[in-house]
């Protein structure tokens, strides 16, 4: 069965705001910290600032105050990622941090990410990349769950699932791919992957 298709996602746009050290104060900024820039888009608000961390790679990172409009809920892994994209470059890392609990603020609905200085990488996480886009709403290959991207947002490089075969990825090059309890594992390979295997043997 085909899943709904999500709305489409209103781009960010830099917008100036006047702010006065209370209204700072407020936000429970750090005194390292320096606002930088505000964004808006119809369903969030982000506001920039540039955080002196000496002891970090870069000596600084940018942290992103983000919050929905409607104050509700942000819990859209993509959302954040594009905000990221959008705000800093889909180039530079960010992470969110789950602190200890002497540290811990929970004061709204209120959301940060935490962005390296470009060039710089986290020393964890996956060695490479993948992307996955389904129209089906039902198991992909027998793992997972996956849905599709807002219009307009789906990479080039999206592996799509089969429509007649949950379990079959079809990447964007032609060939297949099958995950089964034995991994991934090749069904067929488009021609241009093909004639390149063929030149290697």
């Amino acid at each position: 069965m085909k899943r709904k298709k999500p709305a489409p996602w209103p781009p960010l746009v830099e917008i100036t705001l006047a702010c006065s050290d209370d209204f700072l104060n407020k936000l429970n900024v750090r005194e390292e910290a320096e606002l930088q820039a505000v964004w808006q888009s119809e369903l969030y608000e982000v506001y920039v600032f540039d955080c002196a961390c000496p002891d970090w790679p870069g000596g600084k990172v940018t942290w992103l105050s983000i919050k929905r409009r409607d104050k509700d809920v942000i819990r859209d892994w993509r959302h954040l990622q594009w905000i990221k994209n959008e705000v800093c470059g889909p180039d530079r890392e960010a992470l969110e941090m789950f602190p200890a609990e002497v540290r811990l603020v929970d004061t709204s609905n209120q959301f940060h990410l935490w962005v390296l200085e470009p060039g710089y990488r986290f020393p964890f996480g996956y060695g490479g990349r993948a992307v996955v886009s389904s129209e089906r709403d039902e198991l992909v290959a027998g793992q997972a769950r996956q849905r599709p991207f807002s219009p307009g947002q789906e990479p080039p490089d999206a592996v799509h699932v089969a429509d007649d075969d949950p379990s079959l990825l079809v990447e964007a090059c032609g060939c297949t791919t099958r995950l089964d309890e034995w991994g991934y594992r090749y069904v067929a390979m488009c021609k241009k992957h093909a004639e390149h295997a063929g030149c290697e043997a």
